[in-house]
């Protein structure tokens, strides 16, 4: 077989061989080069100088950096299609400190509540619903316990019921003795009192007492005290205030927890005894601040043994409580409460310095209530 004739309008074929040969070492030594890595908002790799990937620290989701990419970059389409593979690189995935708060050293309990710098916007109704919970279990629980030490305090303490009680009054003053009689009225409806105690004095008429007040849960909260023989003279109990004022030129005095006047002092004994009576065990002490119409002072009682008392009721058993004096000049004061007849008093005897005595013993009992 003969070759063509060529002719000057065609290209000789060694010159195409050659161009040939030049454009496709041309493509495999640039096929063959290292493939440059850059990142890209979409995670493919693109022509470029090569930069360091960004970390956002408010996105805890983003993905590692890569070590390389595949290039995004069009084959040619006469060349073949080489896909060099990524590989991830092994990164500890970095948390914001803004985003989570560190913990404190103590754990959180019902009541622990995160200070405002601590919290995070995204945690804001979690714990808003935490301080919500805390506040209540805190109110729920002083509720209780105030609720708790009121129940405490009213079933220890047991006012008696209303009566009328008469007394036998053998007495000395300055060497002579003298008998008259007495009478105690004391009346009480659970929240209010009134008490009057009149006895009669030898060459001077009687001596009128009176006090009235309300009953709390720690017993009786007196508010005026008066005592009068020719004129009155009274005690006011200024809770509002804290003080107790005297219509005598006396100063006013710091009113106390508790304190009783010279005539609420024997119901209010009578109210501990019934409410506990195993709370005041022989060798016990009593203290109560006890307010006259002129003064505000201490007044320790111990509790004796019981007696049984020879009274015109009958044979009766009592308990006995005997004021401690501070002072050598100071009134003894000794006290006896029936609980037959829900520790009501049953004698009162009062010894001044100078050897003057009243000693008060129950002749009858006349329920009220």
């Amino acid at each position: 077989m003969s070759m063509p004739h060529l002719t000057r309008a065609s290209p000789p074929r060694r010159h195409l061989v050659l161009t040939s040969v030049c454009v496709i070492g041309l493509h495999l030594a640039w096929l063959g080069s290292p493939l440059p890595a850059v990142s890209s908002p979409g995670g493919l790799a693109a022509l470029g100088p090569t930069s360091p990937p960004r970390t956002s620290s408010d996105d805890s989701s983003q993905l590692p950096p890569l070590a390389s990419r595949a290039q995004d970059h069009a084959p040619s389409p006469s060349g073949p299609l080489r896909v060099r593979v990524a590989q991830w690189a092994p990164v500890t995935p970095t948390v914001s400190k803004a985003a989570v708060p560190a913990p404190d050293k103590a754990p959180m309990s019902a009541v622990t509540v995160l200070a405002p710098e601590r919290v995070s916007a995204g945690a804001v109704d979690a714990e808003s619903a935490t301080w919500v919970l805390a506040q209540a279990t805190v109110d729920s629980e002083s509720l209780l316990r105030s609720n708790a030490n009121e129940s405490l305090i009213q079933a220890t303490v047991k006012p008696p019921s209303s009566a009328r009680l008469q007394f036998d009054v053998l007495g000395k003053i300055k060497g002579f003795g003298y008998t008259v009689r007495g009478e105690l009225s004391w009346q009480q409806d659970g929240r209010q009192y009134q008490s009057r105690f009149e006895i009669g004095m030898p060459l001077l008429g009687s001596r009128v007492q009176t006090s009235q007040g309300q009953i709390g849960g720690g017993g009786l909260l007196p508010t005026r005290f008066g005592d009068k023989v020719r004129s009155e003279q009274a005690a006011h109990f200024e809770r509002d205030k804290g003080l107790i004022s005297f219509s005598a030129n006396t100063p006013s005095a710091p009113l106390e927890l508790g304190a009783q006047d010279r005539l609420s002092l024997f119901m209010q004994l009578a109210s501990l005894l019934a409410g506990a009576p195993q709370r005041y065990p022989t060798g016990t002490q009593i203290t109560l601040q006890i307010v006259s119409a002129r003064e505000a002072e201490p007044w320790t009682f111990r509790v004796d043994p019981a007696e049984t008392l020879q009274l015109p009721l009958g044979p009766t058993p009592a308990v006995r409580l005997t004021r401690l004096p501070r002072q050598p000049y100071d009134q003894q004061v000794d006290l006896w409460f029936a609980p037959s007849l829900g520790y009501l008093p049953v004698r009162l005897r009062v010894t001044h310095p100078n050897g003057d005595v009243a000693d008060q013993v129950l002749r009858r009992l006349e329920p009220t209530g």
